[in-house]
């Protein structure tokens, strides 16, 4: 297991975007060894200064690490670097605080077959002109053992484009809601002659229902082939996205903005939660481990269930008008 890595944030101005993302897209060009991922990003410090991101994690050797990154470490003139040994799932929150939870968001993504000067310029034109300091745009570069994989080994179709760009555009206020999301859909839309028209499932929002094949490209047919012959029924109805396939199990769908959870509304979901937690006192009616009664009453749910659907609840209680990922 992975227990130390090197990582961390090289930041720069925005006002030097276009030269850092040229870095980033011609380091990532040359081959690099598995053991190191790089990500660049366009986003504000807590101040609400813009800067672009180099962010790289090495997993491997820890010595040849530093070797690997020193070139990149010495890049232009960074107004900060944090780049250093730390516990794993330290790196794997490193940037939690710029999104904290409550904010209202949009998302978009898509990959791209290439990122050539034309494409660099538009990316730092629409990060300059975002509606929100809480924003993000990602560019997560793939390759190494993701690209060994035949498109057709997996249902994850995309094993040869290089960047994947997520927009992840975040606010606090309703009233701006329009802005970020057209500002969000503008920058989609304005790096697709560049796309493989190939999304990301995970990166997908609740608006991208018509995309859902755009996640699994020439295997979405056999992926609704199977999910007919093996859930026509639409059991597992857990995410976000009722069915692989629209045309999967149509009486069973919830329709777009119809979210459910084990076959429940939303509004089903956190009367149940709210209930439950009044009928259940924290300091411990259930033992620990203890799943509780196979049947509560609460329209046939466990307790077990009931409390899994806690998070369901909490993560959903700030939503609005708008579409929350």
């Amino acid at each position: 297991p992975i227990k130390e890595v090197l990582s961390g944030l090289l930041l720069y101005p925005l006002s030097v975007a276009r030269d850092v993302i040229r870095f980033y897209r011609d380091f990532t060009a040359a081959p690099m060894p598995d053991e190191l991922t790089m990500y660049a990003a366009a986003l504000c410090t807590p101040d609400g200064a813009p800067v672009v991101a180099l962010i790289p994690a090495w997993s491997g050797d820890l010595r040849e690490g530093e070797r690997v990154l020193d070139s990149v470490r010495k890049f232009g003139s960074p107004i900060a670097d944090s780049v250093r040994r730390m516990p794993y799932p330290e790196m794997q929150t490193m940037i939690d605080g710029v999104a904290p939870f409550g904010l209202r968001s949009y998302w978009k993504a898509q990959f791209l077959r290439e990122l050539p000067d034309d494409a660099i310029d538009k990316f730092v034109k629409f990060a300059e002109s975002s509606a929100s300091p809480r924003s993000l745009v990602i560019l997560e570069h793939a390759h190494g053992a993701v690209s060994r994989v035949p498109a057709e080994a997996t249902a994850f179709p995309t094993r040869t484009a290089p960047y994947d760009l997520v927009l992840i555009a975040a606010w606090t206020d309703p009233a701006e809601d329009a802005p970020n999301i057209a500002w969000t859909r503008t920058f989609h839309s304005g790096m697709e002659p560049w796309s493989t028209h190939l999304v990301y499932v995970n990166a997908l929002d609740q608006d991208d229902t018509e995309r859902i094949p755009q996640a699994y490209g020439a295997n979405h047919k056999r992926l609704c082939e199977v999910k007919a012959k093996y859930d026509p029924e639409n059991l597992p109805a857990k995410s976000k996205y009722p069915s692989l396939c629209m045309k999967c199990a149509p009486s069973k769908l919830a329709l777009p903005g119809e979210i459910t959870v084990a076959g429940r509304s939303l509004e089903r979901l956190e009367e149940m939660t709210k209930q439950r937690l009044a009928e259940v006192k924290l300091s411990g009616d259930l033992a620990d481990g203890e799943a509780g009664p196979a049947d509560d009453g609460l329209d046939g749910a466990s307790a077990f269930e009931v409390w899994e659907l806690v998070p369901v609840f909490l993560q959903l209680s700030n939503r609005g008008s708008v579409l929350h990922h």
